[in-house]
C-alpha cells in the first residue's frame, strides 16, 4: 500500500471511530433522557402510595419497564429514610414487586458484599417473612453480613429474635456487643424475664449486654440484680455497664452501692459511676477522692 492509501485507510478508520463515538454519546444521552422521564413520571405515583397507603396495582402494570425499574430504584432510596406508616406503604411495594424474594436470593450469594447489601434491605424492609433467613445469616463467616443481620432483626421487631441475638454474643463468629445491644433495644415488646435470665450467664458478653438493656428499657423491678452485677461481677466491662444502667433506671437504692463501688474502682468504672449519680441526681454523693 502507497502512502496515499495509507493515509486513506487511516482517515477512514479515524472517521468510523468517531461515528461510533458520537453514535455512543447519542444513544447514552436518549438512555438518560428516558431515565429522566421515567423517575419524573413515577414520582407522583410513589408519593400517593405514602401519602395514602394504597397501592393502585393496574397504575402500576401500566408502566413501561423503564418506569418500573425507576419505580424501584427510588423506593429503594426511599426506604431506609423512612419511619412508620410510610415506611410500611413502601416496604409493601417492594415486597409485591418481588424485592424481598430477590433480596433473600441474593443473601446466598457468594460475594459478602452482595451478601451485606441483601441482608441490609431485608432489615429495612421489616418483612416478617424475612425473620428466619435474618436469623440464618447470624452465623455468615463475614462480619458485615453477620451485624446487618443483627441490626435488620431488630428493625423487624419480633421477640422471637431475642434469644438468637443474644447467643451470637458467643462462639467463633460473634457479634459485637453495642450491635447487638441496638438490635433487642428496638424489639419493643422484647421480654425482660428473658433478658433476666443473661445476667446469670456464664457469658461476659451476654452479662454486659443485659445489664446495658435493662438500663435503656429502665427495668426498675430488677434493679436489685443490676445492683449485684455492679457489686459483684468479675468483669470490669459488666460492672462498668450496670453503673450506667442504675443511672437510667434512676433508683435511689442504687446510691450507696453506687458510692461503696467507688474505691479502688478502674478508671472506666468510676466514669460510669459519677455519671450514674449525677442522672440520679445525688451530684453531692460523688466521691471527691
Amino acid at each position: 500500500m502507497n502512502g496515499g492509501g495509507v493515509a486513506a485507510f487511516a482517515a477512514a478508520g479515524a472517521a468510523l471511530s468517531a461515528a461510533v463515538a458520537i453514535s455512543i454519546v447519542a444513544r447514552n444521552q436518549v438512555r438518560r433522557r428516558r431515565q429522566n422521564q421515567a423517575h419524573a413520571r413515577v414520582r407522583p405515583i410513589l408519593f400517593g402510595i405514602l401519602d395514602g397507603g394504597a397501592i393502585d396495582r393496574r397504575t402500576i402494570d401500566a408502566l413501561d419497564p423503564f418506569e418500573q425499574r425507576a419505580l424501584d430504584a427510588q423506593a429503594h432510596s426511599l426506604l431506609p429514610k423512612l419511619r412508620g406508616q410510610e415506611k410500611e406503604s413502601l416496604a409493601r411495594l417492594l415486597d409485591r414487586r418481588g424485592a424481598v424474594q430477590a433480596a433473600k436470593l441474593r443473601t446466598r450469594s457468594r460475594r459478602p458484599s452482595a451478601r451485606a447489601e441483601a441482608t441490609e434491605f431485608l432489615g429495612q424492609s421489616g418483612s416478617p417473612s424475612a425473620l428466619n433467613n435474618l436469623l440464618g445469616l447470624l452465623n455468615d463467616p463475614k462480619p458485615e453480613v453477620r451485624w446487618a443481620a443483627a441490626r435488620g432483626l431488630g428493625e423487624i421487631g419480633d421477640p422471637v429474635a431475642v434469644s438468637p441475638l443474644l447467643g451470637s454474643l458467643e462462639g467463633p463468629r460473634p457479634i459485637p456487643v453495642d450491635v447487638v445491644a441496638d438490635a433487642v433495644f428496638k424489639i419493643r415488646d422484647c421480654p425482660i424475664s428473658v433478658l433476666r435470665q443473661g445476667l446469670k450467664s456464664q457469658s461476659a458478653p451476654v452479662r454486659a449486654v443485659t445489664v446495658e438493656l435493662l438500663g435503656r428499657f429502665q427495668a426498675v423491678a430488677v434493679s436489685a440484680e443490676i445492683i449485684e452485677r455492679l457489686e459483684d461481677d468479675p468483669s470490669v466491662e459488666v460492672r462498668a455497664r450496670a453503673a450506667r444502667a442504675l443511672g437510667r433506671v434512676g433508683t435511689p437504692r442504687a446510691i450507696d452501692p453506687l458510692v461503696s463501688s467507688f474505691g479502688d474502682a478502674p478508671v472506666a468504672l468510676r466514669a460510669q459511676i459519677v455519671w450514674a449519680l449525677k442522672e440520679i441526681g445525688v451530684p453531692e454523693a460523688v466521691p471527691s477522692h
